[in-house]
């Protein structure tokens, strides 16, 4: 859940304040990678598979609620901002793709 929350939402919202849901647009998609390269201390960040499964698995967790209760979850539900071939491969894997 940390993950989730700090390496993925709070960068959301500091780059996009207005955002109200998981619908992101590319452009904040990758601001969010790009902040992510980088740790609070200005160091390279060396691990990045903890953010990104944890957003993908949070995505795959939302398609299959909103299946079981679309009223429910439903309007969460967006495209997801790791695609899953890359979630284990190098930044610049996914940084570019």
């Amino acid at each position: 859940m940390r993950h989730l929350v700090r390496y993925f939402w709070k960068i959301v919202e500091e780059i996009n304040p207005d955002q109200s849901d998981l619908r992101l647009s590319e452009e904040i998609v990758q601001a969010w990678k790009e902040r992510l390269l980088v740790r609070q201390g200005g160091k390279p960040r060396q691990h990045l598979d903890g953010p990104f499964l944890a957003v993908r698995a949070f995505s795959l967790d939302l398609q299959t609620w909103s299946a079981a209760e679309p009223e429910r979850w439903g309007r969460w539900v967006a495209p997801c901002p790791i695609p899953g071939p890359l979630v284990r491969g190098s930044p610049s894997r996914w940084y570019f793709a």
